[in-house]
């Protein structure tokens, strides 16, 4: 499972992400600067975005044909309790 944070609008590359491997649902992570995939670009400091969980068929980082996920609606950084529903395949 791949979580990521990236802007609500503009290109879909994420300011964040990280790999988890759930036992189980549901699934409780947090993502934060430390996550951040680009050096100097915290990710408290970027604003509303969107939190994106996918389940990778292939067990690779880049979506594919087949991956199931679930984005949020555009959330403040520091949110707690958001839930993210997995419910989309990716065509």
């Amino acid at each position: 499972m791949f979580v990521s944070a990236r802007l609500p609008e503009g290109p879909r590359m994420p300011l964040a992400a990280k790999r988890l491997t759930p036992e189980r649902f549901p699934v409780s992570f947090e993502i934060s600067d430390a996550d951040s995939m680009a050096a100097g670009r915290q990710l408290s400091e970027a604003g509303p975005l969107v939190i994106e969980a996918r389940l990778s068929r292939s067990g690779n980082a880049m979506r594919a044909t087949g991956d199931l996920f679930g984005v949020s609606a555009a959330l403040k950084a520091g949110t707690r309790d958001a839930t993210i529903r997995i419910d989309q395949v990716v065509p």
